[in-house]
């Protein structure tokens, strides 16, 4: 289910991010008009495809997202007031800490807070937050139904006319095989296409997501001329020579998953346009100056004799009377590109790559560093400044627990973090049993005799919210490899480890990497959040979750950190959220770990979170030994 929620998530960034890019899209086409060729004016359309496939992209000053607005509904809660942050000092989350072990409310004044961050007004919380019960699960199974139906949908009618094809249809006269080969010797296409004359279709085409077949109305033979049935196969080869029929594939799967964005439906609409003048421009440079006017001639003949079918496996010749219309302006004012203007197309390309495919530079994670720096006498947990607290916790050496809660864009969320000051306290708990997990974390807390514990590393599970069956990765206990699945040791993983000395590593290393660093403890872990002090990019992940992660202070401090999730009070967090948290108690190095369903933190016997699906067993633990 987790993967199910990462992807939904991630296709909502995508149509959002494709409800941006369409518009500068069109705006830069306006620009440009006609001083740039067809062909480009298709290209650009690519931006749009790569933004939609590409999971994550790189940070950039040049991104457009630099110059956009943040969420601005992002606040600090404190007691029963929301005190509104100020954009550029603090991160886009909010986290209150109490101490676990007071019986009376400690936390800051808000009156302290309005002054260290001059801000202009109190607003109570809205009860709204409250209502927004399982709202992303209604919106998944909305967007579930729609994806599979539709999907199913396409390749069903496509199956369909494929099965009636192979039954009810014939091969072409050798005439036309002639005047077929005739054509690839005109664009130097040494392609194997098949070439089918049949009555399933009513406009010549390419049919087919993967290797199409040639489609020829048996209609047509005897009312166009061999000139026309000529410039129909050039125009057709065309479309197969520059592989338009996987950009069309790529275009019906990217519908499918965003049936729900009609922006991006348009989109896909001109771009299909762009694609046919496009392939017309092809065609037009490879004939003599006299022959052109005869190619529009063909297109509109075949609008007055072949119907148009709207299959998604096709690429067809005819259009509609719009897109005949620019086509047959197109035709009548063509020119071949000229060095500099390809020069320039390709420049202005480039530069709309770095602005529409990369992220954001002043990311998340850089106010959050901010933040970190700019809190360093903010209270926190007890009556104490922040370093107060950190030296009477050190001094103390004992494990406690801090509250944490925030809110983001989906509403509010609760945790619970746990201080460990002694780092070499700090052990794996393993949970197998004939090579089958058979312990929750409270089961390995309770059997190692653990102050606390947090489930550990990464696992495999057989349903949506069901345990884990078996660990994933590697796990390291005291030293010794005890679990590496697959067993690999020069295979790079991400992984949290720590070292004989008590020091965290996180990020991706091999089993040798490990053992030359004497690492001591470690799971394989999730996306790293902070290495040595430097706060990861996170500005391509969305959606939030229940969360599981890990990090350590400068001074050694261990900061375990289980969120909520998927419930009434605590919606999720972002991993924005979690790396906010731990850069603002000055978290060295921070990992994700196996978050989830999973998500739990057991202290003194007792578990002090809420898990989504209760409690389940786990393929290994994190534990604060006494």
């Amino acid at each position: 289910m987790s993967f199910l929620f990462a992807l939904f998530h991630w296709v909502l960034f995508s149509s959002l991010m494709a409800c941006l890019i369409i518009p500068s899209i069109l705006l830069v086409k306006l620009a440009v008009r006609d001083k740039l060729s067809p062909s480009w004016h298709y290209f650009i359309w690519f931006i749009l495809l790569i933004r939609l496939i590409l999971p994550v992209t790189p940070a950039s000053s040049l991104s457009i997202l630099n110059v956009l607005p943040r969420f601005n509904a992002i606040s600090f809660k404190t007691s029963n007031v929301q005190v509104p942050l100020e954009k550029d000092t603090v991160p886009q989350t909010g986290v209150i800490l109490t101490s676990a072990h007071t019986q009376t409310d400690t936390r800051p004044d808000p009156k302290q807070i309005l002054h260290n961050y001059s801000s202009q007004a109190i607003i109570e919380p809205s009860d709204h937050l409250n209502q927004k019960i399982y709202i992303d699960d209604i919106a998944l199974l909305i967007w579930l139904t729609g994806t599979i139906s539709f999907g199913i949908y396409v390749l069903w009618i496509n199956w369909h006319l494929l099965l009636r094809i192979r039954k009810n249809s014939q091969d072409a006269q050798e005439s036309e095989k002639l005047l077929l080969d005739q054509c690839k010797n005109i664009l130097n296409s040494k392609s194997n296409i098949t070439l089918i004359t049949t009555l399933l279709v009513e406009m010549p085409g390419l049919f087919g997501f993967f290797r199409p077949i040639l489609l020829l109305p048996l209609h047509l033979s005897d009312q166009i001329t061999s000139d026309e049935l000529k410039h129909i196969f050039l125009h057709e080869l065309t479309h197969y020579q520059r592989k338009d029929f996987i950009v069309n594939t790529i275009m019906v799967f990217l519908k499918v998953i965003h049936w729900f964005n009609p922006l991006l439906w348009y989109g896909f609409y001109l771009m299909r346009k762009d694609c046919e003048i496009a392939c017309d421009s092809r065609v037009l440079s490879r004939m003599k100056p006299e022959e052109r006017p005869n190619y529009g001639y063909t297109l509109i003949h075949l609008k007055q004799i072949a119907r148009l079918q709207h299959i998604p496996g096709i690429i067809g010749m005819v259009a509609k009377e719009s897109k005949l219309k620019k086509r047959i302006i197109m035709i009548s004012s063509f020119k071949k590109s000229t060095t500099k203007s390809m020069a320039i197309g390709t420049a202005l390309l480039i530069l709309l790559g770095l602005m529409l495919l990369t992220g954001a530079k002043n990311s998340f994670t850089d106010q959050a560093t901010k933040f970190n720096q700019n809190s360093a006498g903010q209270m926190s947990g007890d009556n104490h400044p922040k370093q107060e607290w950190d030296s009477l916790a050190k001094k103390n050496a004992r494990v406690s627990l801090l509250d944490i809660q925030g809110q983001n864009f989906a509403g509010q969320f609760t945790g619970k973090m746990m201080i460990v000051p002694d780092s070499s306290k700090v052990e794996v708990g393993f949970s197998h049993k004939k090579s089958k997990p058979d312990k929750t974390t409270r089961n390995l807390a309770e059997a190692n005799k653990a102050v606390g514990a947090i489930n550990g590393g990464a696992s495999k599970t057989d349903s949506v919210f069901g345990p884990a069956i078996a660990a994933s990765g590697i796990v390291i206990h005291n030293g010794n490899l005890i679990f590496d699945d697959p067993k690999d040791d020069n295979r790079a993983q991400t992984i949290v480890g720590l070292t004989e000395k008590g020091t965290m590593i996180v990020g991706s290393h091999t089993i040798a990497e490990l053992k030359k660093r004497s690492v001591k403890e470690a799971v394989s872990a999730g996306l790293p959040l902070i290495i040595n002090g430097t706060a990861q990019n996170l500005s391509n992940y969305f959606g939030v979750y229940s969360q599981t992660a890990i990090g350590q202070k400068e001074d050694g401090t261990i900061l375990m950190l289980v969120i909520n999730g998927r419930s009434k009070e605590s919606q999720g967090a972002m991993l924005q959220d979690i790396q906010a948290i731990f850069l603002k108690h000055g978290a060295n190095n921070a990992a994700l770990l196996d978050g989830g369903s999973l998500s739990t933190m057991v202290y003194q016997g007792n578990i002090v979170n809420k898990p989504p699906a209760g409690e389940q067993i786990v393929a290994s633990a994190i534990m604060a030994m006494p």
